[in-house]
């Protein structure tokens, strides 16, 4: 690599230190993991129809990659992150290449702590006698796997508010909707909500508070075979979009599924608290 990208290599580590949060374990990787991912790379360069080698073209793309799947909507990381890891665009092959996992670990360490950092921010608002004011003109674009990620920590303070007061009125508005259809007539059995529906009859910052409490259950507790899952993937979907990395647990979950399926085995799953609960099960 070229000498012009050492600044941004040594302001890599600042950067992660930096953005620690307070009650967010960190995740390292088991000590075979490296071996792994070197296996996982050269087999990918062997045995995929491309014939390419994991190289730095790959490299930026895998680096694409990890940063879409891990903030798809574009409200976790800002501008002036993406700046200071853009260094790491064609490294990712070198870094594999001599065992280093970091880019992968620090960077979903980063996303973990910003979404926690998220959901305080949601339950310091939700806490206020009056979070919003509707009677002020504002805008908010829901569609976010396109949009510009916010260019600071300021910025992306303004965006986790807007967003929230999106949910908060779509949620205020499908209560009214729900009661105005309850009073027309009594629901019908088949009509019942969906297993993943959430229940309109609790106050609106309940119903959040608890979506976002999901969310801190799931990203609070991350074991580091699923880190280097996502990283890998991220890695396989540089080839092409229909090949991933599927972790040893993920692989024995998938088969039994299968299984499950191929024998006629079925389950009825239902939500609760944020959580999928299986219910039932039938053959």
């Amino acid at each position: 690599m070229t000498k012009r990208l050492l600044p941004a290599l040594l302001a890599l580590p600042l950067f992660f230190a930096a953005a620690a949060f307070a009650g967010v374990p960190s995740v390292a990787p088991e000590p075979v993991y490296p071996e792994i991912a070197r296996r996982v790379t050269r087999q990918l360069g062997y045995n995929h129809l491309s014939g390419e080698r994991f190289d730095d073209r790959l490299s930026a793309l895998a680096w694409t990659n990890l940063v879409d799947s891990l903030d798809f909507d574009h409200t976790l990381l800002t501008q002036e992150d993406l700046a200071r890891i853009e260094g790491k665009k064609t490294q990712i092959d070198d870094m594999i290449a001599r065992g280093d996992l970091s880019f992968g670990y620090d960077l979903m360490q980063l996303v973990r702590e910003r979404l926690l950092e998220r959901c305080d921010f949601v339950e310091t608002v939700l806490k206020e006698p009056e979070p919003f004011d509707f009677t002020t003109d504002e805008t908010y674009v829901w569609k976010r796997r396109k949009a510009e990620r916010p260019a600071d920590r300021a910025a992306q303070r303004e965006l986790w508010r807007t967003a929230l007061k999106n949910e908060y009125l779509a949620l205020t508005l499908a209560k009214q909707l729900d009661a105005e259809e309850a009073d027309k007539e009594e629901p019908k059995e088949e009509e019942k909500p969906d297993y993943m529906d959430e229940d309109l009859n609790e106050p609106v910052p309940v119903i959040l508070s608890k979506r976002y409490a999901a969310l801190r259950d799931a990203y609070g507790e991350m074991d580091s075979e699923t880190v280097l899952q996502r990283y890998l993937s991220a890695i396989a979907n540089a080839y092409d979009p229909h090949t991933d990395y599927m972790s040893p647990m993920n692989f024995e979950d998938f088969s039994m599924e299968m299984n499950l399926t191929l024998c006629g085995i079925g389950a009825t799953l239902r939500y609760d608290d944020g959580a999928v609960l299986v219910a039932e099960l039938m053959a």
